[in-house]
């Protein structure tokens, strides 16, 4: 199995900011489907741009940034995203959930009830890229959770690209 999720190794600037934008933020109303079910707002670029590392990437690939958040016990489920293949995640709160990615181990009857799978566990101030193009699924708990994402567009670069360039500036934890 190929890994499906990487740490960075420049620490986010930017999370604090992110976090204080969040939670300042109304609500969003309503659902839509696909990327647009899940409430989010788009990060401000004056936030972005105070991370040179962030805004040179996000730049070079015509990206987006988003600022997520699920309400307490709320959960997400097993899905890949169709809008992307890879995404820059960053947690902006501690809280109590998991994240869990479909590692395709599983036998010829996998299902939605039965899939091997293996955890992100995100870090404070740290970016993870991760392969968005494989099934992962979210649990969240007691309190909101908010994290920011990287919207790549998938014509642009996939996962692997990313991780190979990221790789050669020795920028990701192998």
């Amino acid at each position: 199995m190929s890994k499906l999720f990487y740490e960075v190794k420049k620490k986010a600037k930017i999370g604090d900011a992110l976090y204080d934008f969040a939670v300042s933020q109304p609500r969003p109303l309503g659902k839509e489907h696909g990327f647009n079910q899940i409430p989010k707002w788009r990060a401000p670029d004056e936030i972005l741009q105070k991370d040179e590392f962030l805004w040179n990437l996000m730049k070079k690939y015509n990206a987006t940034g988003w600022v997520f958040y699920y309400k307490p016990w709320e959960h997400y489920k097993w899905h890949f995203d169709e809008v992307r293949t890879v995404g820059l995640n960053l947690a902006l709160n501690d809280v109590r959930h998991h994240v869990f990615f479909d590692t395709g181990d599983n036998d010829s009857f996998k299902t939605d009830m039965m899939r091997d799978f293996i955890e992100l566990k995100y870090k404070p101030h740290t970016y993870h890229v991760l392969n968005a193009g494989v099934y992962h699924c979210g649990y969240n708990f007691e309190e909101y959770r908010y994290f920011f994402t990287v919207q790549f567009p998938k014509d642009i670069i996939s996962f692997d690209q990313l991780v190979a360039e990221l790789m050669d500036e020795d920028l990701l934890f192998d």
